[in-house]
C-alpha cells in the first residue's frame, strides 16, 4: 500500500454521526456494496479532474431553485479552491467533494437545513433526524478539511485521523468504525453509510460531477464495478524506468528505477508466493526481486523481433518471454509448446496467456486472432470481426477454461467458460495499456495510460499512480 504522510493542522469538533441503516451480513467487517450496472466505482483518494476555478465556473452557470442562494462565509471561487488545494495535500479527490457537498446543503444555500451557513458544515457532519445541529467549523477552511478528513475515515486504511473518525457508525448498526475504516473505497461505498436509506447516494453526485466535467469540455466518468476489499490480494504497478508501485498486500521488494537500462521495462510479473516479482525490459532482458528467481533472458541475444510480453509457470520458477512476431523463449521449468515465430501473421502477436496446468498457452494478435498451443484449447476471438480499435492483450482465468482479450479503447472480449464483469469500451478518453485477473478469476483490473487503475467483478480498488514523472505501464497481481 502506497502511504501518504498527511499534515493535519485541523482539530475536528466533534465525531460524525452519521445516520441509517447498512444493508451488511453479520460478518466481523463492513464491506462495500458493490453491486448493480450504475455502481460508481471512482475512488474516494484520487486526483481532481479540474481546477477550483472550473468548479465555480460551472457552479455560477447552472441554473438554480429560487430558494437556493448561495450563502457559504466564502466566496465560491474561494470554497472550490480550499477543495482542490486540500485535497490534493491528503490524496482525496476534492472536486467530487465539492459535488457532495452541493447535494448535502441545497446548493451550498442550506435551505430547510438544521446546518446553518455560519457553521461551516459543508458535509451534513452530526446532522441527523435526532439531533438538533450539526458540527461546528470556525472557519470555511477548517469546515472542508473536516469533510475531507471524515472521508479520508472510510477510504484509507492508513488513515492519520483514528482518533478523529467516528467511534461507531450508526448506519451499520453502531459498529465500531474500525470495521469500516479504509474499506470504503469508492464513492458508491458511501451508499447507506454517508446518508440513509442513501440507495442512490453517490449516483446523484455523479449525475451533477459528470455535468460539471462536460460543461468543461472533459470525459464523464463511466460507472463501474468493485469487489469488497481483500486482505489477502495486492496488485503492482510498473513504469517504464522500472519503478515499481505496490498496493494492497503487496509487498516492495526493489526496483530499477535508480538503474541505467539499455531499454525501457514493459512488464511485470509475480511469483506464485506472492513475495517476489520479475521486471521485462523490450530487449528481453529480465530483473529479478524478492524470491523470484532468475532463469534467464534473452538481453544479449539478437533478436528477430522484440521482446513483448512475460508469462510465469503456476510453479514460480520458470517464465516464457514472448516476441512481437509470436516467438517462444523458455526458461527455468517452461515448457516451449510452439510458436508462431515462423508463421507469416496478418497482425503482430501482442501478448500471451498460460492454460491452468502451464501445460499449454495461447498468443493473441492485434487483430484478435487466437493461436493455441499445449493443453490450451481455442474458445473464440475476434480475428473476423471489425473493431474500434486494436487488441493489445489478454489474461485467462487461473481456474476455468477461458480468457479475456483487451482492446486498446477499453473494450473486452470475453471466450470461454468465464465471466464478462463490464469494459471501459464506452467510456472514452483514456487508452487501456493492460490487464490482470483476480485470483479467484471473477473479476479484473485494467490500467490506463493515466496511470488509473478500474476494477470490474470481484476486484477491489487498492490504488493508482496518477502523478508520478512516469505513470505505470504495466499491472500484475500479487500470487
Amino acid at each position: 500500500m502506497i502511504r501518504r504522510f498527511l499534515r493535519l493542522t485541523v482539530v475536528v469538533v466533534a465525531a460524525a454521526v452519521f445516520a441509517g441503516l447498512l444493508t451488511t451480513s453479520t460478518a466481523e467487517r463492513v464491506e462495500a456494496q458493490t453491486t448493480g450496472p450504475d455502481y460508481v466505482g471512482i475512488p474516494i483518494m484520487s486526483p481532481s479532474r479540474v481546477s477550483g476555478a472550473q468548479l465555480a465556473k460551472w457552479f455560477k452557470s447552472v441554473p438554480k431553485n429560487v430558494n437556493y442562494v448561495y450563502s457559504a462565509t466564502v466566496p465560491v471561487e474561494t470554497l472550490a479552491q480550499l477543495y482542490i488545494d486540500i485535497g490534493n495535500e491528503m490524496g482525496i479527490r476534492g472536486d467530487f467533494a465539492f459535488v457532495q457537498g452541493i447535494h448535502e446543503t441545497a446548493w451550498y444555500s442550506f435551505y430547510n437545513s438544521m446546518v446553518l451557513p455560519e457553521d461551516n458544515n459543508f458535509a451534513g457532519i452530526g446532522a441527523c433526524n435526532s439531533c438538533t445541529r450539526g458540527n461546528i467549523y470556525a472557519s470555511a477552511a477548517e469546515g472542508v478539511r473536516a469533510h475531507l478528513q471524515h472521508l479520508d475515515c472510510y477510504a484509507n486504511p492508513n488513515t492519520a485521523f483514528a482518533t478523529r473518525c467516528p467511534a461507531s457508525v450508526p448506519a451499520a448498526g453502531d459498529r465500531p468504525f474500525t470495521m469500516v475504516r479504509g474499506h470504503l473505497r469508492m464513492w458508491g461505498d458511501l451508499n447507506g453509510v454517508w446518508a440513509y436509506p442513501g440507495k442512490t447516494y453517490a449516483q446523484s453526485i455523479l449525475k451533477n460531477y459528470n455535468a460539471m466535467l462536460t460543461y468543461n469540455g472533459l470525459t464523464p466518468e463511466c460507472p463501474t464495478s468493485s469487489g469488497a476489499i481483500n486482505d489477502a490480494w495486492g496488485y503492482y504497478l510498473v513504469s517504464d524506468d522500472g519503478g515499481v508501485f505496490s498496493f494492497g498486500s503487496a509487498s516492495f521488494y526493489g526496483s530499477t528505477g535508480n538503474m541505467r537500462l539499455n531499454q525501457p521495462v514493459i512488464n511485470i510479473a509475480a511469483t506464485g508466493s506472492g513475495a517476489g516479482y520479475w521486471l521485462l525490459a523490450k530487449d528481453g532482458g529480465v530483473f529479478s526481486f524478492g524470491d523470484a528467481q532468475f532463469y534467464g533472458s534473452m538481453g544479449a541475444t539478437p533478436l528477430n523481433a522484440p521482446v513483448i510480453a512475460m508469462t510465469t509457470t503456476p510453479s514460480g520458477r520458470g517464465y516464457w518471454l514472448l516476441a512481437s512476431d509470436g516467438g517462444i523463449f523458455s526458461f527455468g521449468d517452461a515448457q516451449f509448446w510452439g510458436s508462431t515465430g515462423a508463421m507469416r501473421l496478418n497482425a503482430p502477436v501482442v501478448g500471451m496467456a498460460r492454460t491452468p496446468s502451464g501445460n499449454g498457452y495461447w498468443l493473441v494478435a492485434s487483430d484478435g486472432g487466437i493461436f493455441s498451443f499445449g493443453d490450451a484449447e481455442f474458445y473464440g476471438s475476434t480475428g473476423g470481426m471489425t473493431l474500434n480499435a486494436p487488441v493489445i492483450s489478454m489474461a485467462a482465468a487461473p481456474n476455468a477454461a477461458g480468457y479475456h482479450l483487451l482492446a486498446a479503447d477499453g473494450g473486452i472480449f470475453t471466450f470461454g467458460q468465464i465471466q464478462f464483469s463490464g469494459s471501459l469500451g464506452s467510456c472514452p478518453g483514456r487508452r487501456s495499456l493492460s490487464m490482470a485477473m483476480t485470483p479467484s478469476g471473477g473479476g479484473y483490473w485494467i490500467l490506463t495510460d493515466d496511470g488509473r487503475v478500474t476494477p470490474f467483478g470481484d476486484a477491489p480498488y487498492f490504488g493508482a499512480v496518477t502523478s508520478a514523472n512516469r505513470l505505470p505501464i504495466g499491472i500484475a497481481v500479487k500470487g
